[in-house]
């Protein structure tokens, strides 16, 4: 089971990404660019008979319970430096996030299913004009479909503790450059991910096209119980304990 990613599908592909093979110009960044081509490699393996499957993840978040995130992680590191800067950008985008350790249990289940002895590898056939041919079910969309907006997640932050304001983005990563002009970068993290959200959010545009593309997940849903059951990050309060955990760690370190 290979892990791949969603920033396969990020350029240049329809609105709703069905879990099938994409072209090679559908990836967004290089890091895309190498994840869909292990896509490629495990479709090929899987068309002549091994069993491997593609999982297509999307954004993974911290522990459903203990709220733990790694904070070197281009979100975590965006809201963090609203103890710096007293800002946060305003990005339209919806936030589909997975909590790791509901992403574990996705895998397992899906390796579960994916194993059983009735399962077919590489004799998927269907009818076409130009005769038999081969169907690839080697890819899931790993994606959760319960998202939410940007604004929920400003929100909790505040109700959490969070002091900011909210700006455009191109104002709040000027404020980002002038905080590494000043050599904050030990306090304020993000600056050393000024380039990657340029490129991520730099263009408003792009940016809607991007974020708010869906992701089929019938064949995940079909297959992992977890998935099926729903992973509602705000109505299991889940995003209050990311905000909660944010806020302590980072003020005790702020603190000392």
């Amino acid at each position: 089971m290979f892990c791949s990613s969603i920033s396969t599908a990020l350029r240049g592909s329809p609105a709703m990404i069905q879990e099938e093979p994409l072209e090679l110009d559908s990836a967004l960044m290089g890091y895309g660019q190498f994840k869909l081509v292990g896509e490629k490699m495990i479709s090929l393996a899987r068309q002549a008979g091994s069993r491997t499957y593609s999982l297509r993840i999307g954004q993974v978040s911290g522990h459903s319970m203990k709220g733990l995130w790694n904070d070197s992680e281009a979100i975590p590191l965006i809201i963090r430096s609203a103890l710096t800067l007293r800002a946060l950008p305003d990005l339209h985008q919806d936030c589909s996030w997975l909590p790791v350790d509901k992403l574990a249990s996705v895998v397992l289940e899906l390796a579960e299913s994916c194993s059983a002895p009735d399962r077919d590898v590489g004799q998927n056939r269907a009818s076409s004009s130009s005769g038999v041919a081969y169907v690839d079910d080697s890819i899931y969309n790993m994606y959760n479909p319960r998202a939410f907006p940007w604004s929920e997640l400003l929100a909790t932050l505040k109700r959490s503790g969070f002091q900011f304001q909210t700006l455009p983005f191109v104002d709040w990563l000027q404020s980002l450059r002038e905080s590494e002009a000043r050599g904050e970068e030990n306090v304020n993290p993000a600056v050393k991910l000024i380039d990657h959200f340029e490129e991520m959010y730099g263009d408003e545009s792009l940016t809607r096209q991007k974020w708010t593309r869906e992701f089929a997940t019938a064949k995940a849903e079909r297959d992992s119980v977890t998935l099926r059951n729903g992973l509602s990050i705000v109505e299991n309060r889940i995003l209050d304990r990311y905000a909660r955990d944010w806020f302590m760690r980072w003020t005790n370190l702020w603190s000392g």
